[in-house]
């Protein structure tokens, strides 16, 4: 869920706050997706040793507050530092969650419409009414 936030939020996190160009934005958001990716395998070998329980519930609560760590950070090097970390707690929980999947589409499935109906009053502020940026039906002069 949050490798998707990182993806288009970080972006304009990085540019905004710190300045970088798109390829330093992209590398700091590098900092986040390469732990994660190459940390899941061990990660899924560890949560069938232990069980699913610990890496998604202790996980869980360790990245949500590594992400606020992020958004927080008063330095660049803090910040891709914190998404390195967030990075690796992300590939603890991942697998964990994966292997009860179905459980995961339940809850991530409702959690996403119930998102969607709480920010849609202030989404529709924010783009100004339903179409913005639509062209006029007015000619050109």
């Amino acid at each position: 869920m949050t490798a998707g936030f990182f993806a288009l939020v970080g972006v304009f996190y990085f540019r905004t706050a710190f300045g970088l160009n798109a390829a330093g934005a992209g590398l700091a958001l590098a900092a986040f997706f390469v732990p994660f990716a190459v940390l899941q395998y061990p990660a899924g070998l560890l949560s069938d040793r232990i069980g699913r329980a610990i890496p998604v519930i202790a996980g869980s609560v360790c990245y949500g507050l590594g992400i606020v760590a992020v958004g927080l950070a008063p330095a660049l090097w803090l910040a891709v530092a914190a998404m390195v970390a967030v990075g690796a707690l992300g590939a603890l929980v991942a697998p964990a969650t994966m292997a009860g999947y179905l459980a995961a589409f339940l809850v991530v499935g409702p959690s996403e419409v119930a998102i969607a109906i709480v920010a849609a009053r202030a989404v529709w502020r924010l783009s100004e009414g339903p179409n913005p940026g639509r062209a006029s039906a007015r000619p050109a002069e």
